[in-house]
């Protein structure tokens, strides 16, 4: 895995999803081309599309993704990640995180 990722999240993704689903999937490949293989994606940026696009010349086993779900309980968890992996067109994912915690006590929940 790489030191330095390629993020898609700057303000929400909003700024990256600009560039298009086509442009976004060639930013990812132009990075993967010079030696970056993290991705960091979540479902509140939006991205997964465009990296399943990037996936299209990028090979899977080389590339580790990260994704974030806001879900606090573990059954909307798992159904976010089964989604996720629709949407990237993969069977797995490298890591899933829960994104934007706030709440010191949302494990007693």
């Amino acid at each position: 895995m790489s030191r330095l990722g390629m993020g898609t999240g700057t303000r929400g993704g909003s700024e990256q999803r600009a560039l298009g689903v086509a442009g976004l999937a060639d930013l990812l490949k132009h990075g993967y081309d010079r030696g970056i293989n993290y991705w960091d994606l979540a479902d509140a940026y939006r991205s997964h599309v465009h990296a399943r696009e990037a996936l299209k010349t990028v090979p899977r086993d080389k590339v580790v993704i990260l994704s974030k779900t806001r879900s606090r309980e573990p059954a909307l968890a798992t159904a976010d990640v089964d989604r996720f992996l629709t949407e990237l067109g993969t069977d797995h994912l490298d890591i899933c995180l829960v994104h934007c915690m706030t709440d010191r006590k949302w494990t007693e929940k």
